[in-house]
């Protein structure tokens, strides 16, 4: 059993302690199966920073494991964009219908530059934000960077933290363009990138 494999085991094995290996028993054939990793570490830091809502870009696994683990704390709440409409499907049927008080699944199409690799869904944000996953939207080509974090950034909260999941090219232009201050920590053998401010 390679590194990885061990992490994941042990994942799914935190995991199923907790029933939370059911809540995907639903997901279509062919949707995107879990990762337990991802999960497991999305949990632990809900825990740890019990955020007053989390903001996710692109829908999934990840979308079931914050409505469940938000459902601890009452006044939290989730806003998953998903600009790709079969996903949006394959979430919005595979959720749990407990969990939809914690869930705001929205269609968020995205703007795509070609020329600029760059892709930013068309919303804004009407509150601080201080938990952002990012997992969308499904990359191209051509289209390899997610913007709004650039864009947004004046609304950030002081206690603003982001995961990035794979993304390298995100990952770079972001730690180039963000005028804040933040704590970077890359995770090469689980491919995710996290963003913690700290000024």
């Amino acid at each position: 059993m390679t590194e990885l494999q061990e992490i994941r085991q042990q994942a799914y094995n935190e995991l199923d302690k907790l029933g939370y290996t059911k809540l995907f028993d639903n997901r279509p054939k062919d949707a995107i199966p879990p990762v337990w990793e991802d999960l497991w570490f999305l949990y632990q830091k809900v825990r740890e920073r019990q955020p007053r809502w989390i903001l996710e870009f692109g829908s999934g696994c990840s979308t079931i494991l914050f409505a469940k683990a938000l459902g601890e704390y009452k006044s939290s709440v989730l806003l998953s964009m998903e600009s790709e409409p079969i996903w949006l499907l394959n979430t919005a049927k595979s959720m749990p219908w407990d969990l939809w008080p914690n869930l705001q699944l929205i269609f968020a199409p995205c703007a795509m530059d070609e020329n600029e690799g760059l892709a930013v869904y068309n919303c804004v944000p009407t509150d601080k934000i201080s938990f952002l996953y990012l997992d969308g939207p499904e990359l191209t080509d051509n289209v390899k960077i997610t913007y709004n974090p650039i864009i947004w950034e004046r609304v950030f909260a002081d206690n603003f933290y982001m995961v990035v999941d794979g993304r390298p090219e995100t990952v770079n232009f972001l730690e180039k363009h963000l005028k804040g201050k933040y704590d970077i920590q890359r995770n090469y053998e689980e491919n995710r990138t996290t963003f913690e401010r700290i000024g």
